[in-house]
């Protein structure tokens, strides 16, 4: 047994792993049944035992009658399997198509999840009291808290000589962006940091930033509504990257509408995301890279942090330039543009003004 189960799994290496393997194979075989069938009908037609021209154009009853059996006997059975092997082919490539449909339908619902998740953020506003961010609008206020952590974690690096990374400091400053801390969770997310000396410091440090500056909401923890997010965003990219019946290319261009909906702010948290230790997973799956989830991020959007240091791809901003190449457009002089509007061509100064009411005073 234990034999035949190796044979077994030797077999399934060689074997297509998907409908879609399936599919070209099939094609092959019946384009090689077909050339093979052909060339045996044509030789048996051709075979001096049926066929013999020396211009008398009578038909031989006895000669006829064996053509036609052997034609319907041997022939006829040989169209019949190329036929069943048609219908063969034709049913599978209809389940293929079926199933990359579904998957499909399954993903564009998990873009509707994404933007369900979207409409039920809600942010306080940096500095502004019962104000709130909500929707896309949220992922700017994410992004002033992440900036903030950032600078505060910079500070501390220097002030208390900890020897950070500028990794080190994104990977803390995400952590803190996720969990939150506050002094009733100073336990649970020194745990999480547990891999750096300088832990305590880092806590103690960031505590006292948060507490002498309670608008900035520093410390403020963001997992509800962030982890239901990336969630649905990494199964919906994996769904489509693990199923066999895509093509690369459709793959790629399926995952290029999920990276149409992101907005800056988004790409600007999804990177550091993924650069964190909640990326490994990102990481590993090599997602970034594979669909250049991170092109359209802008340049020095980053705040310092070079995304092509972290992931080698072709970014937007360096397909966009300022340039004078001969495109083909017309060469026009430009266009006076009709309009109500009227631009004051300077702006009177504020010492101006007072001057002209120090005369109007003397002179009035």
């Amino acid at each position: 047994m234990r034999y035949f189960k190796i044979l077994i799994n030797h077999i399934q290496k060689f074997m297509p792993s998907s409908m879609r393997s399936w599919l070209a194979v099939m094609k092959y075989v019946i384009l090689l049944v077909g050339i093979t069938f052909s060339i045996v009908f044509i030789a048996v037609v051709f075979n001096k035992a049926f066929f013999s021209w020396d211009g008398d154009l009578g038909i031989d009853p006895n000669l006829a009658s064996q053509f036609g059996d052997f034609v319907g006997g041997f022939i006829g059975s040989l169209f019949a399997i190329l036929s069943v092997l048609v219908v063969a082919y034709s049913i599978l490539k209809q389940t293929c198509e079926n199933r990359k449909n579904n998957v499909k339908n399954m993903f564009f619902q998990m873009i509707d999840y994404h933007y369900k998740n979207l409409d039920q953020i809600e942010v306080p506003k940096p500095e502004r009291k019962n104000i709130s961010e909500k929707g896309k609008r949220g992922f700017v206020a994410f992004k002033i808290q992440m900036n903030r952590l950032l600078q505060a974690l910079y500070l501390i690096n220097e002030d208390c000589g900890s020897q950070l990374t500028a990794h080190d400091i994104a990977s803390i400053a995400y952590m803190v962006f996720y969990y939150g801390l506050s002094e009733s969770w100073k336990e649970f997310f020194e745990e999480k940091i547990q891999c750096y000396e300088c832990r305590k410091t880092i806590i103690r440090e960031l505590l006292k930033y948060s507490k002498n500056n309670p608008e900035m909401r520093l410390c403020q923890a963001n997992h509800t509504v962030l982890s239901a997010y990336f969630r649905n965003m990494y199964n919906a990219i994996k769904l489509i990257d693990t199923e066999a019946e895509f093509k690369p290319e459709e793959r790629r261009e399926l995952i290029k509408i999920y990276r149409a909906q992101l907005s800056n702010p988004e790409l600007y948290i999804l990177f550091f995301n993924v650069i964190s230790p909640f990326g490994k997973k990102w990481r590993k799956a090599d997602f970034i890279k594979k669909y250049s989830l991170l092109k359209n991020i802008p340049e020095g959007y980053l705040d310092g942090y070079n995304p092509r240091s972290y992931f080698d791809i072709t970014y937007e901003y360096e397909e966009i330039n300022c340039s004078t190449d001969d495109d083909g457009f017309p060469a026009e002089p430009p266009h006076k543009i009709p309009s109500s509007t009227r631009f004051a061509s300077k702006r009177p100064s504020s010492i101006n003004k007072a001057l002209k009411m120090v005369l109007r005073k003397l002179f009035s």
